[in-house]
């Protein structure tokens, strides 16, 4: 028993229909019906009551049902946990000078946040840094003063 084969069941007891089932998962009607045959082996048991004219589960397939519910939400509430935890990196931009005076203090403030983003600092000049904020390779920068430099839309 794998979790497709779980997927493809669970939506077969929604949709009642292998091809609804394949066009909503983006697979074959046969590799559904595979899907469903190799749950059937792999535990041993019919879960559809193949005698009915219309879709009908036997009562193991009622029990599998609810299973194969349990395991899609689960596998869903995993995924958004781990996507709401990935971290955004940020890379901050600092001239020279500013790496050996508050920049640390910056470094530790941030970390010390109940849940701190991920910081990279980059040292440069004020005429690197102002081009790669616009064009994205810094997210932010810290300069010294304008430098003759036009402001950054």
């Amino acid at each position: 028993m794998n979790f497709k084969q779980l997927e493809a069941f669970y939506w077969l007891t929604r949709l009642k229909s292998y091809q609804r089932v394949a066009d909503h998962i983006g697979l074959t009607q046969p590799a559904v019906s595979a899907r469903i045959s190799g749950l059937e082996d792999s535990l041993g048991i019919p879960l559809i009551d193949r005698a009915q004219s219309d879709f009908t589960l036997t009562e193991q397939g009622h029990e599998v049902a609810e299973y194969a519910e349990t395991f899609l939400n689960l596998s869903e509430t995993l995924t958004s946990r781990l996507k709401s935890k990935q971290k955004r990196r940020y890379t901050i931009g600092v001239v020279s000078m500013v790496t050996q005076t508050w920049a640390v203090t910056l470094r530790h403030k941030i970390a010390a946040l109940p849940d701190p983003p991920l910081v990279d600092f980059y040292s440069g000049a004020n005429l690197d840094l102002r081009p790669m904020v616009k064009s994205g390779a810094l997210d932010m920068a810290f300069v010294t003063g304008e430098a003759g430099l036009p402001q950054i839309e």
